[in-house]
C-alpha cells in the first residue's frame, strides 16, 4: 500500500511518499522519520533558543568539544571546501541577521546595512574538538542532511520512495503509476512553474533558488550569501545539483549558486565531474553532466 504524508520542518514542507506492504510497519516508519527530522531541527536550527548549535555559538574563539554527529558534518564541509574551492562559509549568520533573516523572521534589514566579506572560519582537531571564529549555521546543507536521515530510514525496507523537501529531492524505484519518478526543476523566474524534469534513480537533487525567499522594497535581499562581498549572491538565478547524498547535493547547490561565473570558470577542472545546472539571470544555462530534460 502507498503512504503519502507532509509536515513543515526546517522552514520547508517535507512530503514523504512510499510503498510498503504492511500498514502498521509503514506507519512506524513515518513516525520514526518525523521524530528523526524533528530531532535534527530542534538540535541545529538557529531559530531555536538554547539548542545545541546556539550553545556552540556561545563559545566563539575557544576550542570546544562537540558530539560525533556535529564533528562529522563539519568534517564533511571542510572536505568539500578543500575539494572544490567554492564560495561557501558556515559563518554567514551575521550577514543573514543583518539583512533581516533573524530569529523573529522580521525580514527588515538594519537601517544602515554594512557589508563586508564573510571571513569567519572553523578549525577541527580529531576526534571532537572545534574552534569557530564567528557564529555558524547549517542552512547551506541542513535540508540535504535531513533528507539523508529520512532516506536511510525508508531504504532499509522500501523499494519505491519519493522524498520532496521544498526543492531538495530523493527518489528511487517506481511511482504509484508504476513509472520512474520524474522530478520537476522549479523555475527561478516564476513560482509554480518548471524549467525541466530529471529522473533521480536513487540519487539526490538539490536546488538553490531565492525566488520564494526574497524581501526588501526592491526584493534585493535573499538568504544565499556571496561570501566575497557579504551581500546576497547575484551571479546566478538558480543552481540544481544531482549527487549521491543529500548533504553533498545541498552543499554544492548553495556553493555553486554563491560562486561568481568567472571564479567557476577558473575552477572548471575541479568541478568537471559534478552533475549540475546553473541558470543565470538572463535565462542562459550552464549544463554540466546533467541528465535533465529542459522545456
Amino acid at each position: 500500500m502507498w503512504f503519502d504524508q507532509s509536515k513543515e520542518l526546517l522552514g520547508s514542507v517535507l512530503r514523504i511518499t512510499f510503498e510498503h506492504k504492511n500498514k502498521t510497519a509503514g506507519a512506524r516508519l513515518l513516525k520514526s522519520c518525523w521524530k528523526e527530522i524533528r530531532r535534527f531541527h530542534n538540535k541545529y536550527s538557529r531559530f531555536i533558543d538554547g539548542n545545541y548549535i546556539q550553545k556552540i555559538n556561545l563559545k566563539v574563539g575557544t576550542w570546544q568539544k562537540v558530539d560525533a554527529e556535529t564533528f562529522e558534518m563539519l568534517r564533511k564541509v571542510e572536505k568539500l571546501q578543500e575539494m572544490y574551492g567554492l564560495n561557501f562559509n558556515l559563518a554567514v549568520m551575521g550577514s543573514l541577521e543583518n539583512f533581516g533573516y533573524d530569529k523573529k523572521y522580521s525580514f527588515k534589514a538594519k537601517v544602515r546595512v554594512r557589508t563586508k566579506a564573510v571571513s569567519g572560519y572553523v578549525k577541527l582537531k580529531k576526534p571532537d574538538l572545534v574552534f569557530i571564529s564567528a557564529p555558524i549555521e547549517f542552512g547551506g546543507f541542513g535540508k540535504g542532511y535531513a533528507l539523508d536521515l529520512a532516506a536511510e530510514i525508508f531504504k532499509k525496507t522500501c523499494k519505491n520512495i519519493c522524498l520532496d523537501f521544498g526543492g531538495d529531492l530523493y527518489a528511487q524505484g517506481k511511482n504509484p503509476e508504476g513509472q520512474e519518478w520524474e522530478m520537476a526543476m522549479e523555475s527561478p523566474f516564476k513560482k509554480d512553474e518548471a524549467i525541466g524534469i530529471t529522473a533521480l534513480n536513487g540519487k539526490f537533487l538539490a536546488a538553490s533558488n531565492p525566488l520564494r525567499r526574497t524581501w526588501g522594497n526592491k526584493k534585493q535581499f535573499h538568504h544565499l550569501i556571496d561570501i566575497e562581498s557579504g551581500r546576497p549572491a547575484k551571479s546566478w538565478a538558480a543552481a540544481y545539483v544531482l549527487a549521491a547524498t543529500g548533504f553533498e547535493a545541498d552543499f554544492l547547490a548553495t556553493a555553486l549558486f554563491c560562486t561568481p561565473k568567472p571564479k567557476l570558470q577558473l575552477l572548471a577542472g575541479r568541478i568537471k565531474q559534478l552533475s549540475f545546472v546553473l541558470v543565470d539571470p538572463k535565462g542562459s544555462a550552464w549544463i554540466n553532466n546533467s541528465p535533465a530534460e529542459f522545456f
